[in-house]
């Protein structure tokens, strides 16, 4: 990374994603929707700024990477997880279940290899994974008539990030 500066726009757009989370979680819990849809929103239209921000900016750094990576997986974790609690309405609970499966794995393998020292760095599979988790999530929140055709979609693209991650890191393991 070209500058290892802890405090930088991307970072503290990252910050403020986070930050966010439990006021969304909040908003699912008590019933308000239209606040929910907007905090999700501004979520997921905060991580393309943070990570168009630090590139313009060239304030990539690792602890920015490893922020951004965690707030992805903490605002969809939460709410899938909220979902099976919750507002099992949105989606069933079997289909919760096989949209964790894959989060937990990586997010447990991710944890191993940084603790081994090891670097994942994400791919281009990953971050439309992500990018595509946001926009289903909005989906069920809108109650857009097309949703299951996004959740069918994200099931097979978290899937197929599983399954890219581990032969990524099966390699670096190898090497």
């Amino acid at each position: 990374m070209e500058n290892e500066e802890i405090v930088t726009i991307p970072n503290i757009i990252t910050l403020l994603r986070m930050l966010l989370i439990p006021f969304f979680i909040l908003s699912l819990v008590y019933n308000k929707t239209e606040i929910a849809i907007l905090l999700f929103g501004a979520i997921a239209m905060g991580d393309a700024l943070d990570g168009l921000s630090a590139r313009i900016m060239k304030q990539k750094t690792k602890i920015g990477a490893l922020l951004d990576s965690t707030t992805d997986w903490l605002a969809i974790l939460s709410t899938l997880i909220t979902f099976l609690f919750i507002k099992i309405q949105y989606l069933p609970i079997w289909i919760i279940v096989i949209l964790l499966i894959p989060a937990v794995i990586g997010i447990i393998a991710k944890g191993v290899y940084v603790r081994k020292g090891r670097k994942t760095s994400p791919t281009i599979i990953g971050k439309i994974t992500i990018a595509f988790a946001y926009i289903t999530t909005i989906s069920f929140l809108i109650n857009f008539e097309y949703k299951n055709f996004f959740l069918i979609g994200i099931i097979l693209l978290a899937y197929t990030t599983l399954i890219t991650y581990i032969a990524k890191d099966v390699k670096l393991f190898i090497k």
